[in-house]
């Protein structure tokens, strides 16, 4: 892994995480169904980040699959009424 490969990954691991507890904590505050949604594309933001980082995967496997999926999630919180 490239040293600029793993400096992103280790950001993307820091920055989801603090946002993943974040947004858990507001959900939990108002129960409101798109902060869920929001902690769930933070969890696969982690977790995307966390096997770019051990090299589980690389940019150009699942971690598409998975951009989808974070991306599905923001798309609903945000058009949830």
């Amino acid at each position: 892994m490239q040293e600029i490969e793993l400096l992103l990954s280790v950001l993307i691991i820091g920055f989801s995480t603090l946002l993943l507890i974040v947004s858990t904590a507001a959900y939990l505050k108002i129960r409101n169904y798109k902060f869920l949604l929001i902690s769930i594309a933070f969890i696969g933001f982690l977790i995307q980040g966390l096997l770019l980082f051990l090299e589980i995967i690389s940019q150009n496997q699942i971690a598409y699959f998975i951009d989808i999926l974070i991306l599905l999630c923001l798309y609903f919180a945000v058009v949830k009424k």
